[in-house]
């Protein structure tokens, strides 16, 4: 169990971000993570523990953007106690992609076998999170094929990215230069 939140406001989000993390601590305190968007310019500080030991004024005045995300961590898949393995987790491509998640899902083997021999993607971690946000980000790149991102290209991609991807999950993401998505499982 993790708790996740976005936010897009007309002024900086980091401390409404980092309110809304105090009141869903009591979904994981393993670790957490804030990432905001300063128009295409990704800001995010993640940190082992709870939410009131990770940020500082100083963590907070880096955190610019009147859109972001941020999630509280109780460690179900991955090693707790390693800070790679605290989400947001980011890819560069295709746009720049942040990406939170809840959740769990059930063919971890098979996806990281295909986002190696078939995405040619690595990943750096043993979390699924990083492996849906690569998902995600391979049938990102597929739909727009080098073209100007669009929503339909999105919702394509969502939903083949949910064809590849057994579990239950919600998911929150920002895409540089573009917004934030929100999504989950297709059974909700």
């Amino acid at each position: 169990m993790c708790g996740i939140v976005g936010i897009i406001s007309k002024e900086q989000v980091n401390q409404q971000i980092y309110d809304s993390l105090l009141l869903l601590q009591h979904r994981g305190q393993d670790s957490t993570g804030i990432a905001t968007m300063d128009g295409s310019v990704f800001h995010v500080r993640k940190s082992k523990g709870q939410v009131k030991e990770a940020y500082r004024t100083r963590h907070m005045r880096a955190l610019k953007g009147n859109i972001g995300l941020g999630h509280v961590r109780y460690a179900t898949k991955g090693v707790a106690d390693r800070e790679e393995e605290a989400q947001p987790f980011y890819v560069n491509a295709p746009y720049g992609i942040i990406l939170v998640h809840n959740g769990n899902l059930t063919n971890t083997r098979e996806l990281e076998k295909d986002l190696f021999n078939k995405d040619r993607r690595h990943t750096n971690s043993t979390s699924d999170t990083e492996m849906l946000l690569n998902v995600l980000a391979t049938e990102l790149q597929l739909q727009s094929s080098g073209k100007e991102l669009t929503p339909d290209h999105i919702f394509k991609a969502v939903k083949y990215m949910q064809e590849r991807i057994e579990g239950s999950y919600a998911s929150i993401a920002l895409i540089a230069g573009h917004g934030i998505l929100a999504f989950r499982d297709p059974y909700g």
